[in-house]
């Protein structure tokens, strides 16, 4: 006999229970992980009038690694170095700050609006909050609006940081330099000034010492190199979105073809149906927790804050193991989940996936379509509150990026698909309606997001797709693969981005 009684015996008053009980725990659940997925959200998001200033008076050094301030960086000095590097070649433009002339910004010939360099290097500002991060924003606006720029910035910096500190330390070797720049004199910095400042600031020293160096100099082109890759992945992006368009559309046809003429669909045990509306529970009972944990630890920047967050995900999905204590076998639980290949085969599984990832691309697309048409542009009320009031933890490294990658590709994926379309559409009775079960289970898998209303209604249309493969195919592995491409292609393309800069 197992820890808990068998859900096979109907006379036991526990499954008596548990049958009445099941589905409430999910009624009652699920409103509670949504409320406190969009309270986990709102704090994350929320912003402050100032920064706290024991923050703005921060001196501490963190590599730079991924860090927004960085990344805009990189992004906009690369994409300036490109823009130069392709218009003069001889390299003489991008020695060069640039001269503003009336409403035009020019360098030999080469003309931007002055109203977009200063946009870009106001948002460079914005991320700069403590004195090490402005002190990193002087360089970069030393390489857009030239070396007495940079100067200026230092000088005033130079009258807040602590005088025998590291970063009074780093001002008094960079600006004297800078000042010496704005009279034509570049003479690198000796080794034993070089070392720490990049060993403290990395590429924002390489690209100090850089400045105005001709565009083939290693170290310039070390530094700056990367613009023609931004380029590249945003013109990939593009393009994958409009064969995405033309093929989904097509593919998408044939799926609701398919759909409507399939002879099979979801194959059942005679497993009782509450059985998986009690692991559903637990699923989101798991979620509860995590969500409650997470917001205890709110604020914590440390990497044991992240571990603790990463290990609570993926202990919610132990859920699925549920059913075995209650006497499912094994190969019940396969096929009652839809973690076989069905009737057709795994390979069969996976043209389904491809179909239904093009399919469900079609129809975001018809949806950001729609959103333009009646929407139009919808600009954010003005508002200074721009500082983060809580950081992630690691917030400049690459670990939750890798992180990320894994739950968008892997977690999600497999573990959203088990418990909505695996034990959520179990557990629905095949009296309701198969377009009933699917819009259901649709809503529900794009509320529990922690998203905007247009991010719900995105996730709840992913969903609806994956929920007419679950009915269509019985299998879930299509689904799977299906939500595993939509996910990877998100995740490819930011990853690809933040290589690019690299």
């Amino acid at each position: 006999m197992g820890m808990f009684p068998s859900a096979f015996r109907e006379d036991d008053p526990f499954n008596a229970w548990m049958k009445r009980a099941a589905p409430i725990a999910v009624a009652i659940l699920l409103p509670v992980v949504i409320v406190l997925q969009q309270f986990s959200m709102s704090l994350r998001s929320h912003t402050t009038d100032k920064p706290p200033a024991e923050l703005v008076r921060s001196e501490e050094a963190p590599s730079p690694g991924v860090a927004a301030l960085t990344v805009e960086s990189k992004a906009l000095l690369k994409q300036v170095f490109n823009f130069l590097e392709t218009s003069d070649p001889s390299g003489k433009s991008s020695r060069q700050a640039w001269e503003t002339i009336g409403d035009l910004d020019r360098r030999d010939g080469i003309v931007l609006p002055v109203e977009a360099v200063n946009e870009a290097l106001a948002d460079v500002d914005e991320l700069a909050v403590t004195r090490t991060e402005r002190f990193r924003a002087a360089i970069v606006a030393g390489e857009l609006l030239g070396p007495a720029e940079a100067a200026q910035r230092l000088q005033r910096l130079s009258d807040e940081v602590t005088p025998a500190g590291d970063l009074a330390k780093d001002i008094g070797w960079l600006k004297p330099w800078y000042e010496a720049a704005t009279q034509g004199k570049l003479d690198p910095l000796p080794g034993e000034v070089q070392d720490p400042l990049r060993s403290r600031h990395e590429w924002f020293a390489d690209l100090a010492f850089s400045h105005q160096r001709p565009a083939g100099d290693p170290l310039r082109w070390e530094t700056m190199k990367g613009g023609g890759k931004l380029g590249t992945v945003e013109t990939l992006v593009g393009l994958w979105h409009v064969a995405g368009l033309l093929l989904g559309v097509l593919l998408g046809a044939i799926l609701l073809l398919k759909i409507r003429s399939h002879s099979h669909g979801i194959t059942e045990t005679l497993v009782p149906r509450h059985v998986y509306f009690e692991t559903f529970a637990l699923f989101l009972l798991g979620f509860v927790t995590l969500n409650c944990i997470g917001l205890l630890l709110l604020g914590q920047t440390s990497a044991w804050a992240f571990v603790v967050g990463e290990v609570m995900q993926w202990l919610a999905v132990l859920a699925v193991f549920w059913p075995r204590l209650r006497g499912v076998t094994g190969e019940e639980l396969r096929t009652d989940l839809g973690l076989d290949g069905g009737e057709d085969g795994v390979a069969r599984e996976v043209s389904a996936g491809l179909v239904g990832y093009f399919a469900g691309a079609a129809l975001l697309a018809g949806y950001y379509l729609l959103l333009g048409v009646f929407a139009g542009d919808v600009e954010d009320p003005a508002t200074d509150t721009k500082f983060p009031m809580f950081q992630r933890p690691l917030s400049n490294s690459w670990i939750p990026v890798v992180f990320d990658a894994i739950g968008a590709c892997i977690w999600a994926p497999v573990f959203e698909e088990v418990f909505f379309r695996g034990c959520l559409h179990r557990g629905f009775s095949r009296k309701i309606p198969v377009a009933a079960r699917v819009l259901i289970s649709a809503v529900m898998f794009g509320i529990i997001h922690p998203y905007s209303t247009q991010g719900i209604i995105q996730v709840g249309l992913g969903g609806l797709v994956y929920g007419y493969m679950r009915e269509w195919r019985g299998s879930i592995l299509g689904s799977m693969l299906a939500h595993a491409l939509h996910n990877g292609t998100i995740t490819a393309f930011q990853i690809g981005y933040l290589v690019a800069i690299k």
